[in-house]
C-alpha cells in the first residue's frame, strides 16, 4: 500500500497557485483510485518529526487542507478518519467497509 498519490502532485500545484499542466490532469482524470478516499486528519498529539518527517505540524495541516481540496475537485468521496482510540477506528473502518 502506498500513502501517496498523482493527485498530490496535482494538488501541490494548485496550492502554489500555478496551473496544473495539462498532462497531469488528464492523468488524474484518467487513472482514477477507488471513489472513497479515507483521510487521517493531522493529530497533533501524535505529531512527531524524525529523518523522513521534517516539516511543522503547521505545514502537516495545511498540507492535509490541500490534498483536501484537491481529491474533491476530483470528484472523491472524501472519509476522515475519527481521532479516537485504536479499537475504535477499528470499528469505525468496519462500519464503513462493510456497511
Amino acid at each position: 500500500m502506498f500513502d501517496r498519490s498523482i493527485i498530490e502532485f496535482a494538488s501541490g500545484y494548485a496550492a502554489l497557485g500555478i496551473d496544473v499542466p495539462q498532462l497531469l490532469a488528464e492523468a488524474v482524470r484518467r487513472y482514477r483510485y477507488a471513489r472513497r478516499v479515507f483521510f487521517t486528519p493531522p493529530w497533533e498529539a501524535l505529531f512527531a518529526n524524525d529523518e523522513e518527517r521534517r516539516h511543522s505540524f503547521a505545514t502537516a495541516v495545511a498540507e492535509y487542507e490541500s490534498l483536501l481540496s484537491g481529491y474533491k475537485a476530483y470528484g472523491y468521496e472524501i472519509v476522515v478518519i475519527p481521532k479516537t482510540s485504536v479499537s475504535e477506528r477499528a470499528d469505525f473502518f468496519e462500519e464503513q467497509l462493510l456497511g
